[in-house]
Parts: structure tokens; sequence; C-alpha cells
């Protein structure tokens, strides 16, 4: 009979040739199963992490899990949700983006206000709310603002008519607030 082990992380018995060799562990393998590996090493999950690391920057709680970060992946089919765009090694890795951005205030680490974005968008988005951002680069199309508002509407459990009025108002604020520091 094979022997058996139980993976820390899924917490199946499966046989010792499903978990990767490691002289330095007992046993002789490591005690996460190359399936559960595999799973952390995605792209999902590194975002989360990074998401985890960079979260003392702003005092948040983070509302999300790794499964909806993967999800989140899986939806945006490895387009950005901004620009639509393929990812490849010409646009890079993308990235977790929040709609509302951390540091304007009001925003979460919720799935409701997280979005993939390739680095071009995320990075000209910076604190700018989705609207300005949309009026700002013409290579945007609004096709994809009906799309943006039904997903927050979707995830926050809200109507599209209170996500528009929302987004409107961050807008306006946004204008307002730069136009009193020009001042």
């Amino acid at each position: 009979m094979s022997e058996k082990r139980t993976c820390r992380r899924c917490k199946v018995d499966k046989p010792v040739n499903q978990f990767e060799k490691d002289k330095r562990s007992k046993g002789g393998s490591t005690n996460r199963c190359l399936k559960c590996k595999q799973a952390s090493n995605n792209k999902a999950y590194k975002a989360f992490y990074r998401m985890r690391e960079l979260a003392p920057k702003y005092p948040i709680p983070i509302e999300t899990t790794k499964e909806e970060v993967a999800q989140l992946f899986d939806v945006f089919d490895n387009r950005c949700g901004y620009c639509n765009v393929e990812e490849s090694e010409e646009t890079g890795t993308f990235n977790l983006e929040h709609i509302r951005p951390l540091s304007r205030g009001k925003a979460r680490h919720h799935v409701s206000n997280l979005f993939i974005s390739c680095k071009s968008c995320n990075s000209r988005k910076g604190d700018k709310p989705v609207l300005t951002f949309y009026r700002e680069h013409g290579k945007l199309e609004y096709d994809y603002m009906p799309f943006l508002v039904k997903y927050i509407a979707r995830f926050s459990k809200r109507s599209i008519k209170d996500v528009e009025a929302e987004l409107v108002d961050e807008e306006r604020d946004y204008h307002e607030s730069r136009d009193k520091a020009a001042v």
C-alpha cells in the first residue's frame, strides 16, 4: 500500500508522489500537494498577496478572498477591464486595480472595488475617479463604462442608478478639490 500524506492547504489525503520532493522535509516531501502549490503560484494569488503586502499603507481591512481575486482574473480573461487590451509580453503582467483609489478615501479592498488593468491604464489612472480617467484618455471607449457600472453595482449590491450617481459625485468632488488646491 502506498504511503499517503495530508496536504496542509486542501486537507486531502493524497499519495506521497503528489507532493513535491524535498530532502529537507520529514518524509522527503513537502506538506503541500503539487496542485495546491501550483494554485498558489498563479497570477491571481500573487496579486492577492501583493494587495496584502501593501495593505498597511492604508488602514483599510481586506474584505476579499484569494478565490474572489482568482474569479476576477477568470472573468476578465487576461484582458484589461479599462481598455480591453490582452495581456502579453508587450503589455506586461496585469494589476489588481482599485476602481476608487484608496488614497482618496471611501475606498475598500472589496471585490466591488477591484478591477484587472494593464500597467498602462493603472499608472495613467493613478488616483483619478474612473469617469475622469475615461474622459482624459481618448483610447478608452465609453462602451466599457456600462460594464464597469454593472460590475460595481452587482458586487456592491446596489442599483445601477446609485452607482452612476456616486461616480458622478466622485468626479465632481475630485475637480472641486483640484480647483481649490489651484487657488
